[in-house]
């Protein structure tokens, strides 16, 4: 069993995320066995509760569900127990949530941050999580405490120096030199290292031939 916050990360997902859209829509979000499996490497620490992955990438084909995946990990960053605290009885760590969480969900056209958006604000508005976040909107969500999560597709140069705590970047594989993607990127990850925060990255499988991210 690896030292992971992300059993307990898992365990608030489900006891907080609903499915957000399609017949089951409002009804408790399970994780699949992979998804799972994936928490567990995402949220590993070490011997000194430090991360041992700042940068986590799922690849997987269209309709797998990555949309409402991330959603739920970005519910967790904003209000779950995804930094370290301290060691538990039973050699695990414990998590505590973010005091100011600043969250991106970034893409390179609004089309591709809406795909993320869309399953993030019914997942909050439908669930347990709109009592704690009722703040919610087409451009943003605004957290308890001054945190925010935001959708982004501005200019990379505009991104440079902020300070984010967690982003996912969706499709990678169209984040090119040619639109500003590769740029974008680089800078966010300097935003995010600056603040101890990790990204996620979703994509589809790419063409090497292209340099994407």
């Amino acid at each position: 069993m690896r030292r992971s916050l992300g059993y307990a990360v898992a365990d608030w997902i489900e006891a907080n995320c609903v499915v957000p859209d399609g017949e089951h829509m409002g009804e408790a979000y399970e994780l699949t066995t992979e998804m799972l499996r994936f928490l567990e490497r995402f949220y590993e620490v070490d011997g000194n509760g430090k991360f041992v992955y700042r940068r986590g990438q799922l690849v997987r084909p269209q309709k797998w569900g990555k949309g409402p995946f991330s959603s739920a990990v970005i519910c967790a960053e904003a209000y779950g127990p995804v930094c370290f605290s301290h060691w538990g009885p039973d050699g695990q760590p414990v998590g505590k949530p973010w005091a100011t969480p600043h969250i991106q969900i970034t893409a390179v056209s609004e089309d591709q941050s809406a795909n993320v958006w869309r399953a993030l604000q019914p997942m909050i508005e439908l669930g347990n999580l709109a009592a704690d976040i009722p703040d919610t909107g087409l451009t943003r969500i605004n957290l308890p405490g001054g945190g925010l999560i935001e959708p982004v597709t501005a200019s990379a140069r505009s991104r440079l120096g902020q300070r984010i705590t967690f982003a996912v970047q969706d499709e990678t594989h169209s984040w090119l030199k040619s639109n500003g993607g590769v740029t974008l990127a680089d800078n966010q990850r300097r935003n995010l290292a600056g603040m101890g925060g990790r990204s996620l990255e979703t994509t589809n499988a790419w063409d090497p031939a292209e340099n994407s991210v």
